[in-house]
């Protein structure tokens, strides 16, 4: 009978990763309620606090229309933001983020980020057509899906319902707040 000496155990690989993470940004305490109804309008003059070139209809009836949307005041936020490095479903992008809770984003935040580029110049979120992703509630608590993108001379907001299973192609940019994608940085994230 033989005898096997310092076995090698074979592990399975990880399965890859379907985001890839770029960088932090900080989002500004607020003291005050945010009214998403009164900063989300369309507005491309040079006078515009934030310019914004189209909001789509589904948008305006899940997160504008009847309810006036009012975020209550927040702390400052770190927001983390990967790049999508293959095409995927928001629910497996939801999923390796760790789960609802850890990927939702708010109004406030989206906008406070389109106030830093206004005008489209660079930053945290894409510039170039490209979608940037939040993932949000509306005002009947359901996650939605917001693209926001660069397009027209102003930034363009549509939605998508998370179980239609969108399909996001590689390169697009995925925000969210307390990512358990803990080993690209050590700085800790609020929540």
């Amino acid at each position: 009978m033989d005898i096997i000496k310092n076995p090698q155990v074979v592990k399975p690989k990880p399965a890859p990763s379907i985001l890839e993470f770029v960088s932090t940004v900080e989002v500004v305490a607020t003291k005050l309620k945010f009214s998403a109804t009164a900063k989300f309008v369309v507005n491309t003059s040079p006078y515009a606090q934030v310019k914004i070139s189209k909001i789509g209809n589904d948008f305006i009836k899940l997160f504008l229309a009847g309810k006036v949307t009012i975020e209550k005041p927040m702390d400052a936020q770190t927001l983390r933001y990967h790049d999508l490095c293959q095409t995927s479903a928001d629910t497996a992008i939801i999923a390796e983020l760790g789960g609802e809770e850890k990927s939702e984003t708010t109004l406030y935040q989206v906008f406070s980020l389109m106030k830093k580029q206004k005008h489209g110049k660079d930053g945290a979120l894409l510039n170039n057509h490209w979608a940037n992703i939040f993932f949000i509630r509306d005002n009947a608590g359901v996650l939605r899906t917001v693209s926001v993108r660069w397009r027209g001379g102003g930034w363009c907001f549509l939605d998508n319902f998370i179980e239609n299973q969108c399909r996001w192609f590689g390169g697009v940019r995925v925000f969210s707040r307390n990512s358990v994608k803990s080993s690209e940085t050590s700085d800790s994230v609020q929540a």
